[in-house]
């Protein structure tokens, strides 16, 4: 018997969407209530060597570990988590509330994954990747440690930023929001919160960050919606400068080649943080000038 083409491609179909039921409903999706990552496991592409720094990290989380801001004894500690939040969220992390300014540190062997400043929700804030796959959050710093910068390996204790309010928390008191994400989602830190940092290990200063080759300058006047590789010597510059959030944006795309919105927003960056006027973001001789002068030959 002949079976009409039709009915073997509804066959298919149907084999089809029963699969992709029978998948979703074994491997639910995870919704993160922090929109300025989204799923902190997606999105990021890293370097062969950031992504070996990661992977060196133990395959076992740490389920006892310091408190991320060591002047605050542990005892003082309220767990917040899964408290009532805006817009029917619940709060996935605890608040640790301390003075503006107070370090804040690494609590485990961790690897920067993931820096942002200005962000709407975390305001500045930091992702690492921790052992057993874990990814830290810590958001509303007030600054972040100098030195650090994505793909730093830390060491317990190294200085990640300072205690802040940025973010949807200006309007409150200075804490630092800490949460821990799991690939199947967010997870409360607190029981694990078990004892305060011995002073020894408090604050260790970061490395400074490795001597990068110096970049070669773009000699061809650049503005919005150039092409080609004159506009990816000048991307590869902003990001080494990294003179704002648009800079760290641009790092995470890479250099395209293509001049858009982004890489205009980080040259304004630039010419605003080097004095250079005026600041539009067109790359023509005074912003080439500042250049050659700020990065050795």
């Amino acid at each position: 018997m002949i079976v009409p083409v039709y009915h073997k491609k509804l066959k298919v179909q149907v084999i089809f969407l029963l699969v992709a039921f029978i998948i979703s409903i074994t491997f639910p999706s995870v919704t993160y209530a922090h929109n300025d990552s989204q799923n902190p496991y997606g999105g990021m592409r890293f370097s062969a060597d950031i992504r070996a720094s990661i992977e060196s990290l133990d395959v076992t989380a740490v389920q006892s570990f310091i408190n991320p801001v060591p002047t605050i004894p542990v005892e003082d500690l309220v767990d917040t988590w899964g408290d009532a939040r805006s817009q029917g969220r619940t709060h996935e992390g605890i608040d640790i509330m301390a003075n503006r300014g107070t370090p804040v540190i690494s609590p485990t062997p961790a690897v920067v994954k993931r820096i942002r400043y200005g962000t709407a929700h975390g305001g500045t804030l930091v992702y690492t990747a921790n052992p057993g796959g874990e990814v830290f959050y810590f958001a509303h710093l007030d600054t972040v440690a100098p030195n650090l910068f994505e793909g730093q390996m830390l060491a317990v204790g190294d200085v990640i930023g300072t205690v802040g309010n940025s973010g949807n928390a200006s309007n409150g008191p200075t804490h630092l929001h800490f949460g821990i994400y799991t690939k199947t989602g967010a997870v409360n830190p607190f029981p694990r919160l078990t004892h305060t940092t011995p002073p020894s290990t408090v604050a260790t200063p970061l490395p400074e960050k490795p001597t990068l080759p110096a970049p070669t300058l773009p000699t061809q006047n650049l503005k919005l919606g150039n092409k080609g590789e004159q506009v990816r010597l000048l991307q590869n510059i902003l990001i080494i400068e990294k003179k704002g959030p648009s800079a760290i944006n641009l790092a995470e795309k890479g250099a395209t080649g293509y001049f858009g919105p982004l890489t205009q927003q980080a040259l304004i960056e630039y010419q605003k943080a080097m004095n250079i006027t005026p600041a539009q973001g067109y790359f023509g001789p005074r912003t080439r000038e500042a250049l050659s002068k700020n990065i050795p030959a």
